[in-house]
């Protein structure tokens, strides 16, 4: 495993542990976790890690906000149904954030200052976006919000913003990020199109 680059393992399911780190998986660089059930106990500490993909995960979050604190390189993070309430990144290479169907989820802390893509389409509870170092130069900050509920200092941080521009009606907001092939023809309600 020493030289492995991409891990993607498409349910956790029947895993009782999944634990990855930098002496196990030190190439590591894009992993997608799917399908975790609450039983599953995982550990991720892969501050090299480049492209982070999770979906359907039930139970503790903590692993993956103690990964995000680490990772330093990312450059792309999506999730769908991650049961986490405050997620926050700090990365300069980071360029795209999905968050899709994260229910739980009321905080949104970037610290990205040369993000292009911030997606948090169906988000319910997400009061607070905050830009700790937004960069004023670049291109646009394409954001969608389809189907999301954002609390007034989300809405408000996001107006303020200085490459803030919304995405909802671009073609780019209704692609998925997922990099697998059955979701690749979702469209953004999670049904096949």
């Amino acid at each position: 495993f020493l030289q492995l680059r991409v891990l993607s393992l498409q349910t956790l399911e029947g895993f009782r542990t999944v634990y990855l780190d930098q002496v196990t998986v030190p190439a590591l660089q894009d992993l997608t976790l799917q399908h975790k059930s609450r039983s599953c106990w995982v550990h991720l500490d892969l501050p090299q890690v480049r492209n982070l993909y999770l979906r359907s995960w039930e139970g503790e979050a903590d692993c993956v906000r103690s990964l995000l604190a680490e990772a330093v390189d990312l450059e792309t993070f999506a999730a769908r149904c991650l049961p986490a309430e405050d997620l926050r990144f700090c990365s300069d290479c980071l360029r795209e954030v999905t968050v899709n169907r994260c229910e739980a989820l009321r905080t949104l802390i970037l610290d990205a200052p040369y993000l292009t893509n911030l997606r948090v389409d169906h988000c319910f509870n997400l009061d607070t976006i905050e830009f700790l170092h937004p960069a004023s130069t670049g291109g646009p900050l394409k954001v969608s919000s389809r189907g999301a509920y954002l609390g007034g200092t989300a809405r408000r941080n996001l107006r303020a913003h200085p490459r803030s521009v919304r995405a909802d009606d671009d073609q780019d907001a209704a692609r998925s990020v997922f990099p697998l092939a059955s979701y690749a023809h979702e469209d953004h309600l999670g049904q096949a199109a």
